[in-house]
């Protein structure tokens, strides 16, 4: 008798298990994709803010945080020229913005940095998120201080 070289079923099917635990372990939790980009565009709202401060009182000019509601962005405009324009995609929902008591879940609002710093109006932005729940932002008039809570 001739002997005859190759693989057995149970080594084919074993190969076959290992390289499906090594491909499912490999691709990326969408999940955690998801949740990442929704934190980056936390941290970059609360960076902006904070940039628009610094800088109306580094170029001593009034710089304005405008935030629009209804259509999910906010820009960042100095001397009637837009810096910066974000529009929220990754799961981050603005839902309202209060400014000297006022409650606006629709249209638009700005908050105008003075040249020292301060904001004109103190004020709260409402947004939340899908996976980090809701957040408010609080902006004090008299240190023009900003500050990022999470409400749940």
């Amino acid at each position: 008798m001739t002997k005859k070289k190759g693989y057995t079923l149970i080594e084919l099917i074993v190969v076959l298990a290992l390289l499906s635990i090594l491909l499912i372990i490999s691709i990326p939790n969408i999940s955690l994709l998801i949740s990442y980009r929704e934190y980056n565009e936390i941290k970059n709202f609360e960076k902006d803010l904070k940039y628009s401060r610094a800088k109306a009182l580094v170029e001593n000019t009034p710089v304005e945080f405008s935030i629009d509601v209804t259509n999910n962005k906010y820009k960042v405009i100095q001397n009637n020229k837009i810096i910066k324009e974000y529009n929220f995609k990754n799961g981050v929902k603005l839902n309202y913005i209060t400014i000297s008591s006022s409650k606006q879940t629709s249209g638009g609002s700005s908050i105008i940095f003075k040249t020292t710093g301060a904001p004109s109006t103190a004020g709260t932005i409402n947004f939340s998120t899908k996976n980090y729940g809701i957040y408010n932002v609080t902006i004090e008039v008299a240190t023009g201080r900003i500050n990022i809570h999470n409400v749940r």
